[in-house]
């Protein structure tokens, strides 16, 4: 969505040139749909940054992301998973979890979706305010750098 767009441009203003002096191979960002594209992108990856954003919830190719990161992080074959919350968004409750996901994930949603999902909200994430004063944006963009391996 376009406020997840605005904070990734944000966020990579702030932090590429740090980037760029300490990651061999620099950063990516990567949006596709495509399994397999992602599969590869997070199993070279050391970390990925999980915008949430009011539409996140409802966004089944964001949801594939998130499980399929949080499969491999649990396996330890997959990045630092790194949640970072923007204005608006909501933290799902167990109505989510029960009632909304079977009818948003594409295809059918086995038992092991959901655990997966909630996985993501067990890690202290970065509250990152789109509003907040550039020296604030500064700092916050810190806290995600800070987090990357």
């Amino acid at each position: 969505d376009d406020e997840a767009c605005a904070a990734l441009g944000i966020l990579v203003n702030k932090i590429r040139k740090q980037l760029a002096n300490t990651l061999e191979g620099g950063f990516r960002v990567v949006a596709t749909s495509n399994a397999e594209v992602l599969q590869v992108a997070l199993s070279r990856a050391r970390a990925l940054v999980v915008m949430l954003s009011t539409t996140t919830m409802s966004s089944p190719d964001q949801l594939r992301v998130i499980a399929l990161a949080m499969s491999m992080a649990q396996k330890e074959s997959g990045p630092l998973v790194v949640p970072m919350y923007l204005p608006g968004f909501e933290l799902p409750g167990d109505s989510y979890f029960t009632r909304t996901l079977p009818l948003v994930w594409p295809g059918p949603c086995d038992d092991k979706v959901g655990p997966l999902i909630r996985a993501l909200f067990g890690i202290i994430a970065v509250q990152f305010h789109t509003g907040a004063s550039d020296e604030m944006l500064g700092v916050l963009a810190g806290q995600v750098l800070a987090r990357i391996p």
